[in-house]
C-alpha cells in the first residue's frame, strides 16, 4: 500500500475523499491540519506551520515520526488571503488592503 501524507487536508478535506472514494485500494492516506471551523474530525490536529522546534517544543515532529514514512506528500497551504475574491474591497486576505486601481 502506498502512504500519503495530505497535508492542509483538514478543512473539507478534499484529499482524503478524493482518496476515500477512488483510491482506497491502493493508498493509505494521513490527512493533516487545522479545522478552525470544526467541520471535521477526520484527520490529524497538527499545526503545520509550528515553530516550537526552534525553542524546544519538537510536538509537530514527534507526531510526523509516529506516522508511515510517506511515499507521496500532497500539500495545498491555506490560500485565502492570496485569492482574487478576498482580495476585493471588504474582503479579510492580506491583499484586501490594497486600494483600486
Amino acid at each position: 500500500m502506498v502512504v500519503v501524507w495530505s497535508l492542509f487536508d483538514s478543512g473539507r478535506g478534499a484529499y482524503r475523499r478524493t482518496i476515500d472514494k477512488y483510491f482506497s485500494d491502493r493508498l493509505e492516506n494521513y490527512s493533516i491540519g487545522i479545522d478552525k471551523l470544526n467541520e471535521s474530525n477526520n484527520f490529524i490536529n497538527l499545526n503545520l506551520a509550528d515553530y516550537g522546534a526552534l525553542f524546544g517544543n519538537d510536538k509537530l515532529f514527534a507526531t510526523l515520526d509516529q506516522l508511515p514514512k510517506p511515499d507521496i506528500i500532497l500539500a495545498s497551504p491555506p490560500c485565502e488571503s492570496w485569492s482574487v475574491a478576498s482580495a476585493m474591497r471588504g474582503g479579510t486576505g492580506a491583499m484586501s488592503g490594497w486600494t483600486d486601481r
